[in-house]
């Protein structure tokens, strides 16, 4: 596995921190998650960028409980790491890379629960109504992608500034 230089440990300290998060009483779908997976493709080198966030969703998931559309949780947020390593620096690069992450998490996400749930019809109007039904869940999970990764990348300038050079995930 690579190495992990200073600004990743902290990095990492920051995915942690907001890992925590999901573990505490929130509203619906108010969590750091998606925006931990989306900084973390961003930041972080290597396997690191895709191992961090995935090892930290068994984790909490072995707290929280099994369910069964994780699989399609998990490739939301595999979907958001891949994009973060993609969206660069720029700041309108990152804050639509967070917002385009949410929509892919939602997309992915809400079509596992109409496949494999059970609680809609498995046509087009059970879709439709599958993904009318989870809009409210989409602005809570947005807000908090956009919330919390302005704040893991404002940490990130903070921590770059006390340490030198600004890092990009290679």
């Amino acid at each position: 596995m690579n190495k992990i230089d200073k600004k990743e440990f902290y990095y990492a300290g920051l995915i942690l921190l907001g890992a925590a998060a999901r573990l505490a009483p929130h509203p619906a779908n108010f969590t750091p998650t998606g925006a931990m997976a989306f900084f973390s493709g961003n930041k972080m080198a290597g396997i690191w960028a895709y191992a961090l966030p995935m090892i930290i969703l068994l984790a909490s998931d072995a707290i929280l409980g099994w369910h069964s559309t994780m699989l399609f949780v998990y490739a939301g947020f595999f979907a958001a790491t891949w994009l973060g390593r993609r969206c660069g620096t720029s700041r309108a690069g990152r804050l639509g890379g967070l917002g385009l992450s949410s929509a892919i998490f939602f997309t992915v996400s809400n079509l596992g629960v109409w496949l494999v749930s059970g609680m809609y019809p498995h046509n087009l109007a059970g879709l439709a109504t599958c993904y009318a039904v989870a809009l409210p869940f989409l602005f809570n999970e947005m807000a908090a992608t956009m919330l919390y990764g302005t704040a893991f990348f404002w940490a990130a300038s903070w921590i770059e500034k006390k340490a030198g050079t600004p890092a990009m995930a290679s």
